[in-house]
């Protein structure tokens, strides 16, 4: 589900939502704390790209939870061919 475009407006607050309980219930889980600083050089309406450097496996759900509005994925084609993460 994670993987796949979105093509309208309710497509993408429904994969926002979606999204937003991921990443609570991965920090919930694990009673993690996400603290996320310097959102206030961040400015509204401009683009911007975040890059983790994926020192664990709670990099992306603290990417989910520290970006300030929605968050669009960019991976590797060749990620579509592990069963989990994609159609084999």
């Amino acid at each position: 589900y994670l993987f796949q475009p979105s093509v309208n407006n309710a497509d993408v607050k429904k994969t926002d939502e979606y999204i937003d309980m991921f990443w609570r219930e991965h920090f919930d889980r694990t009673f993690t704390t996400l603290y996320a600083t310097g959102q206030k050089h961040l400015l509204p309406g401009e683009t911007y790209i975040f890059m983790s450097n994926h020192e664990s496996w709670m990099d992306i759900p603290a990417m989910f939870g520290a970006a300030p509005k929605s968050l669009r994925m960019v991976a590797k084609a060749g990620l579509m061919k592990i069963p989990v993460l994609g159609h084999a």
